[in-house]
């Protein structure tokens, strides 16, 4: 259906759907505590702010181990376009417990952060880059990872193929061409618009957007850039995302420089649902096995390790083949889907049974139901006779309806032969006689006309 002129959003509506979307602000004390406990450990946030190479302010967060005493791996957590920090917290209790750091921000134009837009990742790699120099010269930073999603995934792209020394990076629903996701955009929520009409307005949008925001949407090409990106990859998609559809992953994955890389679909999940169980666990080896833990693990567990690494030593499983874990946890997670698909049909044909049953029992009810119905009707069924002359006796005080068979219970009887109030009465008494439902019992229809003869003479031979 076309909308009509007052529908249709504005030229500077258009323009901010893509620089200024709703931005998500709140309360710093829905990060939670600054000092707190996970398994057993105490952990510390430490809030700051630092300046981007716009001069614009970022706010942002580190969680750590409230006592380090070396260098510990990072990984930064970038959020998507309408995100904050606060979407960072979920990576928080799977990373810490493995002496991994967390660090998060609010891109400028978002959250907390100063700015007035968004570019979708052009200025987020660089807001990026600021927040890598700072932790290289804080000096409690070993190894660096980046774990994006949506733009956050973008930004971290783009960087990463100007930083190669980048450990690892999780890419979580990224786009690969700004412009082309804008043209399938277009296509899908507004398909009445011809293609080159779509063309023209998406060229007239990036000169409008390159004089606000001062980016160009063709400069917004994570395609480009992962045609020299070498940083192990590892990519998540969910199956069912309308916004920016599968093949986007698709194909970065076939460009993408380097060889250590993966695409993880996700089935069923679209764009901002809540990634499962199985998929955090899969990111947390990915993580653990490029930031060298798993090394340096081995380097201190033959020493006198509760000083140098404390948390070590906890880390479930730290003698296993890491290399394969991954292949190990698809495996696992196909078995569990299959078993509890079995599971379910097991529910589902108990289920089906059970209704059978409750069907059967029904039946079983009515048809006693029934059984008894016809055992009343028989007590209180009305015997018929003839007299000498052969005529037809009803026994006094009974009364007709004429649609009944042979037996006639009390209930459906009237107050007496010839008790009807009118010739109207008779009528139809007579009309319905002749619609005995057992015509092969004659008997039944005498009585009716008996019936109504003796109700008066006139209505014996309704007129036709």
């Amino acid at each position: 259906m076309i909308p009509s002129l007052s529908q249709l959003p504005s030229w500077d509506q258009l323009c901010e759907l893509v620089i200024r979307p709703k931005r998500n602000t709140y309360d710093p004390e829905d990060l939670g505590a600054t000092e707190f406990k996970l398994g057993g450990k105490l952990f510390k946030r430490t809030d700051l702010t630092i300046k981007n190479k716009r001069n614009q302010t970022l706010v942002c967060s580190h969680w750590h181990p409230s006592r380090v005493k070396e260098p510990l791996p990072c990984v930064i957590y970038c959020h998507g376009n309408c995100g904050n920090r606060l979407t960072a917290l979920q990576t928080v209790s799977l990373l810490l417990p493995h002496d991994i750091t967390v660090f998060s921000f609010d891109f400028a134009g978002c959250g907390l952060s100063e700015g007035d837009t968004i570019s979708l990742g052009y200025y987020e790699a660089q807001d990026l880059g600021t927040v890598v120099d700072y932790l290289r010269k804080s000096a409690n930073v070993s190894l660096i990872g980046l774990w994006g999603r949506s733009m956050g995934s973008v930004a971290c792209l783009l960087y990463a193929a100007t930083d190669p020394s980048m450990a690892c990076m999780i890419l979580d629903s990224p786009f690969a061409n700004l412009t082309q996701l804008m043209r399938e955009l277009v296509g899908r929520t507004a398909s009445y618009i011809p293609s080159f009409v779509a063309g023209m307005a998406i060229s007239a949008m990036r000169r409008t957007i390159k004089t606000r925001a001062a980016f160009d949407v063709d400069d917004v090409n994570p395609e480009k850039s992962a045609k020299t990106c070498f940083v192990p990859l590892l990519i998540a998609h969910g199956t069912q995302d309308e916004l920016i559809e599968l093949k986007h992953s698709e194909q970065l994955l076939k460009v993408y420089a380097g060889d250590d890389k993966k695409l993880t679909k996700i089935e069923g999940q679209g764009h901002n649902d809540r990634r499962p169980e199985f998929f955090s666990t899969a990111v947390v080896i990915f993580i653990l096995n490029k930031l060298n833990v798993w090394q340096q693990f081995e380097k201190t567990k033959g020493k006198d390790s509760k000083d140098k690494a404390p948390l070590f030593e906890s880390i479930p499983g730290a003698d296993m083949d890491y290399e394969a874990a991954e292949e190990d946890i698809s495996r696992e997670v196909k078995k569990d889907r299959k078993e509890k698909s079995k599971e379910k049909d097991k529910v589902k044909e108990k289920k089906d049974k059970d209704k059978d049953k409750d069907k059967d029992k029904d039946k079983d009810k009515d048809k006693e139901d029934k059984d008894k119905d016809k055992d009343k009707d028989k007590d209180k069924e009305v015997k018929l006779t003839k007299d000498d002359e052969g005529s037809l006796k009803v026994p006094k005080g009974v009364a007709y309806q004429a649609f009944q068979p042979i037996a006639f219970s009390e209930a459906d009887l009237a107050i007496g032969v010839g008790g009807y109030e009118d010739d109207d009465d008779l009528q139809r008494a007579y009309a319905a006689s002749l619609q005995v439902p057992s015509p092969e019992d004659q008997f039944a229809r005498d009585l009716a006309l008996a019936l109504a003869m003796s109700a008066g003479p006139s209505a014996a031979s309704p007129s036709s």
